[in-house]
């Protein structure tokens, strides 16, 4: 039994009849099935309705109406020339009006033309049920077109949002309550017709997602594209069959094929970030987690690296990378080198490295990786106590920076422990130049400081700041106790980041030249002959 609801006959009847306001009747030819609510209310009043289907009850209703000078609404499924020319003449506009989905979807859009590939009557009485309060808007030049029939119907009958769905909005559509909810409650005519609407659209996937729906999982949709993105892999990956095949149950059973798995992946990496851009991120995040329970569930979890996602997926990225650092520091090569930077990109490519509050931990990755190149490169050549000092400066204290960025703790044991063999691999590395510096600052030192290429900490202020000062410039010495050239450069990083950048005497790019602090560098003997300009204790 199908019921119209009071909406519905509205919508069908208000118009035609308001065009014969005096007429006490209103016949609508309907199929046997067909019920009405009791009563409708117009603007002109309040209407009954009555279901009469022999033509001695119609002459019975409209007696009885015309004595109470009731307005009624006949519903029959005599055909009129059944109801004889004196009863005919009774009813609105002198005749018996049929009920068909073209003539009920013309009038609720003010149209005189159907396009004729709308042909579920399914789409008609959906459109009626979830009428607005203000009607649809009348289309223009009188044509009513697939495209304005479908629009109604996704954002009204199934809340798909203001036009047809792309992918992306099908999938997070899939999630939500409510048009799901109408979509498994509709009759099969119109579930096949929005099946097969949104197929010749937007293809397979869009069946995909579907039928997730019609498994009863459509609240897991989108954590079940974001397992996908595991389960099937991408590049030369192989799919993961026994998972896969667990899948299916998610999937009335259904096998999903390889390429429409890596699409419904792809798919999960878009409507995440749609979430995490218009939504609280707990509900991107909720979604996340429900996908890292449904790889145990199918036994995946091990594979869990494969998503670039979930914190799971995260986390293990990050074990990888710290099991290839500590292979290349075992066997550096090339090929190990380049597994450590393929494994470093994956942990800055996923969603939760690219959050500015992990940026730190990237950066840490990204100093591990620079460390294992430095390894396998050969040490840099210098003979004079100013070749070594500037090879300080150039090289080894980007090496000394890198080495304090790992040494600050990582919460994965596995990384941490990687970064530990790191450093002591560096440390022991860097040891030989630490003695050869070592004895070139004992033999300049002992013939009073005079090699071209480096300063005395007492000379700053005689070779640096004087001459700027000579040149008409004010100078503001600025003096961070501490400060090595392996902080620095990570200091100068941020300044040129804000638009800052240094100052030479020639114009050029070249850094300035290394200042060699007292021997012992305490302040009471390195700042004191600073300001001094030679070399003195004091305070």
């Amino acid at each position: 039994m199908q019921s119209l609801s009071t909406q519905q006959l509205r919508s069908i009847v208000e118009e035609l009849w308001l065009e014969d306001a005096d007429a006490s009747a209103f016949g609508l030819h309907v199929s046997s099935s067909v019920k009405g609510p009791p009563e409708v209310e117009f603007e002109f009043g309040i209407a009954h309705v009555l279901r009469a289907d022999n033509v001695f009850q119609i002459r019975e209703a409209l007696l009885e109406a015309e004595e109470k000078n009731d307005r009624i609404i006949l519903l029959t499924k005599l055909q009129q020339g059944d109801l004889g020319h004196d009863v005919v003449a009774r009813l609105a506009r002198s005749r018996l009006f049929p009920f068909n989905h073209v003539a009920s979807l013309c009038s609720l859009f003010k149209a005189k033309e159907l396009d004729r590939s709308i042909c579920d009557p399914g789409i008609a009485h959906a459109l009626l049920e979830y009428s607005p309060r203000d009607g649809y808007p009348p289309v223009s030049a009188g044509i009513l077109d697939a495209g304005t029939v479908w629009s109604a119907l996704c954002r009204h009958v199934f809340e798909m949002g203001d036009r047809e769905p792309d992918l992306v909005t099908l999938l997070l559509w899939a999630t939500t309550d409510n048009g799901p909810k109408r979509y498994i409650e509709a009759t099969s005519e119109l579930r096949g017709s929005l099946r097969n609407r949104l197929h010749s659209r937007l293809g397979d996937a869009a069946d995909a997602v579907l039928r997730i729906i019609d498994s009863d999982a459509g609240k897991d949709a989108l954590a079940l594209a974001v397992t996908c993105q595991v389960i099937f892999g991408s590049g030369d990956d192989s799919v993961l069959d026994a998972a896969a095949a667990r899948l299916e149950q998610y999937h009335q059973n259904k096998t999903i094929s390889k390429a429409i798995g890596r699409m419904l992946g792809d798919l999960a990496n878009d409507a995440v970030a749609d979430l995490d851009r218009r939504d609280d991120p707990r509900i991107a995040q909720s979604h996340l987690e429900r996908a890292d329970a449904l790889l145990e569930q199918f036994h995946g979890k091990d594979h869990s690296y494969r998503n670039g996602l979930s914190r799971q997926g995260y986390e293990q990225r990050l074990i990888r990378f710290g099991q290839h650092i500590k292979r290349a520091i075992a066997n550096p090569n090339e090929t190990s080198i380049a597994d450590c930077e393929r494994e470093q990109k994956h942990v800055a490519d996923h969603r939760i490295g690219k959050q500015r509050r992990y940026g730190e931990q990237v950066s840490r990755t990204e100093m591990a990786v620079r460390l294992i190149r430095w390894l396998n490169q050969p040490l840099p050549e210098a003979t004079s106590f100013a070749d070594q000092s500037n090879a300080y400066v150039k090289e080894l204290a980007f090496a000394d920076w890198a080495r304090e960025a790992i040494c600050r703790g990582e919460d994965i044991p596995e990384v941490s422990d990687a970064y530990i063999a790191l450093d002591a691999a560096v440390s022991k590395r860097q040891r030989g130049f630490a003695e050869q510096f070592a004895k070139g600052l004992a033999d300049w030192s002992s013939v009073g400081s005079t090699s071209i290429g480096v300063i005395g900490v007492e000379h700053v202020l005689e070779e640096v700041i004087a001459k700027v000062v000579a040149q008409k410039n004010r100078v503001l010495m600025i003096v961070l106790d501490g400060m090595s050239w392996a902080v620095c450069h990570e200091l100068l990083e941020d300044i040129r980041q804000d638009h800052w950048f240094e100052s030479t005497f020639d114009e050029d790019s070249a850094i300035p030249h290394p200042v060699i602090a007292t021997v012992p560098s305490e302040t009471r003997y390195s700042r004191t002959s600073l300001l001094s300009g030679e070399l003195t204790d004091g305070d």
